[in-house]
């Protein structure tokens, strides 16, 4: 597959695409198809009129100077910290005032308390939704400590 296609920055840092067939695409879009998924598989590649021009089924399939682009445009699209800590909830009416510690640091967000916005994505995991849209996620709660599971639980 790396030899089918090719990845460039343009002079204006936008990603470009040329397929197999030597059509050039520019100002791209990288999306992964299933979003709250982080595998390196099945990651589309869109025009600048959202429509797919090519599907990466396995990034590792990439050149290694491609794979990086790609992982570049992928981490400033998806960029979701991992709540690694929760040091308190604070419930106010239909808002949640929370503050953690995280993978990027400390963070602390307002969540208004709905289904929509803390959503359980297996047994173990949530991703959350700020009063922003800025996302955050909860990978394996069984790695929180103690306080920070019961403080999850007045919430979810």
């Amino acid at each position: 597959m790396s030899d089918e296609i090719k990845l460039t920055k343009n002079s204006k840092g936008q990603l470009c695409f040329a397929d197999s067939k030597g059509k050039k695409y520019k100002n791209i879009k990288v999306v992964r198809v299933f979003p709250q998924d982080e595998t390196i598989g099945y990651i589309s590649l869109l025009n600048d009129k959202s429509e797919e021009i090519y599907l990466i089924k396995d990034i590792n399939e990439l050149k290694e100077k491609y794979k990086n682009l790609i992982e570049i445009e992928l981490d400033k699209k998806y960029f979701i910290p991992e709540i690694k800590k929760i040091l308190s909830i604070k419930l106010e009416s239909h808002l949640a005032y929370w503050y953690t510690e995280t993978d990027k640091g400390k963070q602390d967000f307002i969540l208004q308390v709905n289904p929509e916005n803390i959503i359980k994505g297996d047994e173990y995991n949530y991703f959350l939704t700020d009063t922003y849209g800025n996302k955050f996620r909860i990978k394996d709660i069984r790695k929180l400590d103690m306080k920070s599971q019961k403080l999850l639980e007045t919430v979810t």
